[in-house]
């Protein structure tokens, strides 16, 4: 939800942190539907949407209208925090190509160098890369935990952590409160 009301409203907020978030519905939907049996996340997505993506054009822009990875380039002047803990998807339920996802459209549309889908598998697979950037290794107190990835684009930084599907409050709000940014409410100009 941070994700989408941010990409809807970038004006209103000095800045937005987003933590273990879907950014595509339809990627969510069909990694819990692969299962030999959907899962309770596959069936109550349908139930949401309709159906599975493909059933109808009406079906498919419910999977498209929620889906913040649509939207997310209209945030990209917006300080945008977006976390993940490296074995989410794995142990946890989303898996971390949506954290990373989003973040390379806010680089795209900012023209910054984006998370490559090597390094992306690279982390899927092995939990670490390669050849990680320097800032990859640096440790960050407010996390109290080893960083797997951490890169930056303009305003925005994206980050994996050693963890799971969770959201940690410390790191979050110590980079919220270092966010400084004017706001304004639509057609208060």
């Amino acid at each position: 939800m941070a994700m989408m009301i941010a990409a809807f409203h970038p004006e209103r907020f000095s800045a937005a942190s987003a933590w273990v978030g879907i950014s595509d519905l339809e990627a969510w939907y069909n990694f819990h539907a692969k299962l030999t049996e959907k899962d309770h996340y596959a069936r109550m997505t349908e139930a949401c949407c309709g159906g599975p993506p493909g059933l109808s054009a009406e079906v498919d822009l419910q999977y498209l209208s929620r889906s913040p990875i649509h939207f997310l380039q209209h945030a990209a002047d917006l300080p945008l925090d977006f976390n993940a803990g490296i074995t989410d998807g794995k142990t946890g339920s989303v898996p971390i190509q949506h954290t990373l996802n989003a973040f390379n459209v806010i680089a795209l549309a900012r023209q910054t160098p984006e998370i490559t889908p090597e390094e992306i598998q690279q982390l899927w697979m092995n939990g670490h890369l390669v050849s990680p950037h320097r800032t990859d290794q640096a440790a960050d107190d407010s996390y109290g935990r080893q960083i797997h990835l951490r890169r930056s684009s303009g305003p925005s930084r994206v980050t994996l952590f050693e963890g799971g599907h969770e959201g940690l409050a410390h790191p979050a709000c110590e980079w919220l409160g270092q966010q400084q940014r004017e706001t304004r409410v639509k057609g208060s100009d």
